[in-house]
């Protein structure tokens, strides 16, 4: 029998869990042409609620366009991505790739191709030396599209944050923006994991995306919907767990989409009818265990005072993190010294600031940092 629960990758049909409000919220704003821009943690689920509703509310009138910036560094590798998948989204047929590539790309001359087999896919290979006409009709080909179509388009572009690291990349967004608020048939959906970074990119007056569209921050699931989810794919499954058991595996990883994921489809490997609490316990072990390599890799590169800042967030919480006591009693430099640790934590994504809160994001690092330095958790 299939294991009901996923991790990993985007999440299936039968592992995605809730989202209910999320999912009309942004279904409106699709139907609409609003922008989105959707913030929250890595591994929070972003990627997985916005394909799972390109997914399932794709129609002939509403298409998706996902694109991920994760290994595209500069402008021109941005215009080639961009434009191979909003072509592969709304062309069918290789007639329409050529009709689209002559209407649309005048200033272009892609070469589109059409590969062998069954499952034989279009293709379209650009080479070109960005002009202020090229770029531009790029940016706009999804418009001129949903316009020749009557569709409307929603462009979803993941790990957005990553645009600021581009060259000249202020002109750059000025670009993007000038040419992308005109349109009234495509919207776009702009997500990040670096919450630091895209609220800069869109919350602050002078950058160009300022107040660009509706910003949601995606919180984790609520524990209660955890333990109706992990229930029920248990009974799916003829496997039975208690709803104590189910709220202490959400509270142990603390709702992290991820690992709530991930704990719960090695605790289900390991049960062959019924959950006890020693298989919760080997799950534990197993789960750390799994991802020290990861957490070594994570803890190595950091100076000793991001180090003791770590431990002190672990051990005191953050209240008083920059008071004297604390500082004294970690050797943490001082407060100008935390300030500047926390900073450095915070952008190597191991913390993260909710306001006045200061919050490790990764509930099973913290499991294997309490365990492997023996530190003792505040309450």
């Amino acid at each position: 029998m299939e294991n009901p629960f996923s991790f990993g990758g985007f999440a299936k049909t039968n592992s995605f869990t809730n989202r209910t409000k999320e999912i009309e919220h942004i279904d409106t704003l699709c139907k609409n042409s609003i922008n989105l821009i959707l913030i929250s943690p890595r591994r929070w689920g972003k990627s997985s609620l916005i394909h799972h509703i390109a997914q399932n509310k794709a129609n002939k009138t509403l298409k998706f366009c996902l694109i991920d910036l994760f290994n595209i560094g500069t402008e021109e590798e941005f215009y080639t991505q961009y434009l191979q998948v909003v072509m592969k989204a709304t062309a069918t047929k290789l007639e329409q790739y050529k009709q689209y590539a002559t209407e649309f790309l005048t200033q272009l001359k892609p070469n589109i191709t059409l590969g062998t087999g069954v499952d034989a896919e279009m293709g379209l290979e650009l080479s070109f030396k960005p002009n202020g006409k090229s770029e531009i009709e790029i940016l706009d080909i999804a418009q001129r599209i949903a316009e020749k179509q009557n569709t409307r388009i929603v462009v979803a572009i993941d790990e957005f944050q990553n645009i600021d690291s581009f060259t000249k990349s202020i002109p750059f967004q000025k670009k993007l923006r000038a040419t992308w608020q005109k349109h009234d048939r495509v919207s776009y959906t702009l997500y990040g994991s670096k919450r630091h970074l895209m609220h800069e990119l869109f919350e602050k007056k002078e950058k160009p995306f300022y107040k660009f569209g509706d910003v949601m921050y995606l919180e984790k699931i609520a524990e209660n919907e955890w333990v109706k989810f992990i229930t029920a794919a248990y009974k799916r499954t003829e496997k039975s767990i208690s709803k104590p058991q189910a709220k202490h595996i959400a509270q142990l990883m603390q709702n992290h989409p991820y690992y709530v994921q991930q704990f719960a489809f090695s605790l289900w490997e390991k049960t062959d009818s019924e959950v006890t609490d020693e298989h919760i316990n080997e799950t534990i072990t197993t789960l750390i265990q799994s991802n020290e390599w990861r957490f070594i890799h994570l803890f190595e590169p950091l100076t000793h005072k991001q180090r003791k800042t770590l431990i002190a967030l672990i051990e005191n919480g953050e209240k008083g993190i920059t008071s004297a006591k604390t500082v004294s009693k970690y050797d943490l430099g001082s407060s100008a010294t935390v300030l500047r640790s926390i900073d450095a934590l915070q952008n190597a994504e191991i913390v993260e600031r909710w306001g006045d809160r200061i919050q490790l994001l990764d509930p099973v690092f913290e499991m294997w940092l309490i365990r492997k330095l023996k530190l003792t958790k505040t309450n």
